[in-house]
């Protein structure tokens, strides 16, 4: 199970509520402030226009107001020219009059009583049309006069109308006439303000708009700047980190440069990847020197560096534990394979001493043998020789009659130890046989056969012993044959016994010939089983000195496996 360490995740978590809960100005408020800042100043541009087109529309109304009213004023002056064109028609031809006679219900009435009372508003037309209401009902009042004095005398209506009536229909068309003028000039005044609102608004837009973009570059150029600045930094860290977490110098003021916007909160986590980055990175160079009692920092589920890191020192750890316990067993397997080798060695080399001996041993036996059978042959050819003694002593029988009854005496004497000589011999035999046997069993420990090398010896002493012996019997019964002459008689008698009995004894010496060559055959045969076993003993010596070459050799490569395991720091078993 990995460890999941608390510092990175939460650490982020709690800088992220703490940005958030601090009230600071992010790049997000920031562009919706900007974005605030723009659409209220379209909103104010819009309605400024709408205010100013309605200023606009109001004062163009106005305009065809006051032209509708200067036209009706023109109507009006041109009906009340009908009118007194009429009147003059009526005094001069004396037709009737179709006009009215009533000041309010003529045209000139009827506008002023309308429209030109809501004209009054303006000085000038109210002061024209205070000019011309009393000479408009004197005319009206004089009309009917004019036209009764024209039924009577047109000459006098038409001279009252020229000097009395005409100047005040003059007055009263001048009256109007600044009326319209007037209309006219409000209705150009007006239009002219209208012109003015409209620049006036044109001016206010452009300017407005320039605000708007300038207000908009200003803000975008500075959200860019503290978009852009940080973000080009980081690409630059991030390039030094590719090329390795040591090439990354990153100075604390960097790290603010993001005021506290999303930037800075970028920069938090961005120290925070570095920091992790590091961390592991310190991890990896401990492990590359070797120190496997490092631990690695996981810091969630989802850190599959950390996790492998942890996972990688925990088996590199185990591993090398068990290798080091491996190399210890190896080396200590090894040193006693190295001291078996040598022990080994030091028992051939003891085998090969004590097969060298024993060789030598059997060479002695072999000589002893050889000298036994040289006896044994000289022997026959004394017995043989004593024989023919025998045969020739047929013709001193009497006076040796006494000797050979001493002779006859010394003769089962010598028979006693020719008997001893014979037992001695097939003892010699039955040992060897033992040896061989002795021998065989032994293999590289062949102690055995020394004491039966011993004991050939003891026996080969006691045969030189029974030779000596019988050389002592054999003088005796010299001695006593010098006798025998006296004693021919007697001998005569144990003649035929001498002779049966030197047949035996020659046919004994004949089959301690044979013994003897046998013996020597045996003798040989061990002497070769020696030479064998002297080999494979040598063999054997070799080969546990390239065993203890090699064992040396193995004991080396432990030491040295336990050498480089010693250059890393591993955790106790308890700790793995």
């Amino acid at each position: 199970m990995f460890q999941i360490a608390a510092g990175g995740t939460g650490k982020h978590r709690l800088q992220k509520e703490k940005h958030k809960d601090s009230g600071e100005k992010t790049i997000q408020s920031q562009i919706f402030k900007g974005y605030f800042l723009f659409s209220g100043i379209v909103l104010l541009l819009v309605v400024i226009s709408i205010l100013m087109m309605a200023e606009i529309r109001r004062e163009y109304e106005d305009v065809a107001t006051y032209q509708d009213q200067q036209q009706e004023a023109q109507s009006v002056i041109a009906a009340h020219y009908k009118w007194l064109e009429q009147l003059s028609d009526s005094i001069t031809t004396g037709a009737d009059f179709e006009g009215s006679l009533d000041p309010e219900t003529c045209a000139l009435g009827q506008w002023i009583n309308g429209d030109g009372a809501e004209l009054m508003s303006d000085p000038e037309i109210a002061e024209s049309l205070s000019g011309i209401i009393d000479p408009h009902e004197d005319i009206h009042l004089q009309a009917a006069e004019l036209t009764q004095l024209g039924l009577r005398d047109k000459e006098a209506a038409y001279e009252r109308y020229t000097e009395e009536f005409k100047p005040k229909v003059v007055t009263i068309g001048e009256g109007l006439d600044g009326i319209s003028s007037r209309l006219q000039e409000i209705a150009e005044d007006t239009k002219e303000r209208a012109s003015t609102i409209a620049l006036i608004t044109q001016v206010l837009l452009i300017l407005a708009g320039i605000g708007a973009v300038a207000a908009s570059l200003l803000v975008g150029r500075r959200l860019s700047r503290k978009i852009s600045e940080p973000i080009l930094k980081m690409s630059d860290w991030l390039d030094e980190i590719s090329t390795g977490i040591d090439n990354l110098n990153v100075k604390k003021e960097e790290l603010s440069m993001g005021s506290t916007t999303e930037i800075n909160r970028m920069m938090e986590s961005f120290q925070v990847m570095v920091d992790a980055t590091r961390e592991n990175s310190d991890t990896i160079e401990q492990i590359a020197d070797g120190d496997l009692t490092v631990s690695s920092k996981v810091r969630s589920e989802g850190d599959r560096l950390g996790k492998s890191l942890s996972y990688l020192v925990r088996q590199n750890n185990n591993a090398f534990s068990r290798l080091s316990q491996i190399s210890e067993s190896v080396a200590s397997e090894a040193a006693n394979i190295s001291t078996a080798s040598q022990a080994l060695a030091d028992s051939c080399s003891t085998q090969a001493s004590a097969v060298e001996v024993l060789s030598n041993y059997a060479k002695e036996a072999n000589n002893l043998a050889i000298q036994n059978a040289d006896r044994s042959k000289h022997a026959f050819e004394e017995i043989a020789s004593m024989e023919q003694s025998v045969q020739g002593g047929r013709e001193h029988m009497t006076t040796l009659g006494d000797a050979v009854s001493d002779i006859n005496t010394s003769s089962e004497q010598v028979a006693a130890v020719m008997k001893s000589i014979d037992d001695i011999a097939f003892q010699t035999n039955i040992l060897a046989l033992n040896a061989a046997v002795e021998a065989a069993r032994a293999g590289s420990a062949g102690k055995g056969f020394a004491v039966v090398a011993d004991e050939v010896r003891n026996l080969a002493a006691k045969s030189a012993e029974a030779a000596e012996q019988s050389r002592h019997i054999i003088e005796t019964m010299i001695q006593k044959s010098a006798q025998g002459n006296k004693l021919a008689n007697e001998a005569n008698q144990t003649f035929d016994e001498i002779v049966s009995k030197s047949a035996r004894i020659t046919q004994t010496m004949r089959e301690i010939a044979t013994a003897s060559q046998d013996q020597q055959e045996h003798i040989g045969k061990i002497d070769d089983e020696i030479t064998r076993i002297s080999s494979v003993v040598t063999e054997n010596a070799a080969s546990s000195e390239e065993t203890t070459a090699a064992t040396q050799q193995l004991l080396g490569d432990a030491e040295n496996i336990r050498s480089e395991i010693g250059q890393f720091k591993i955790k106790s078993s308890s700790g793995v």
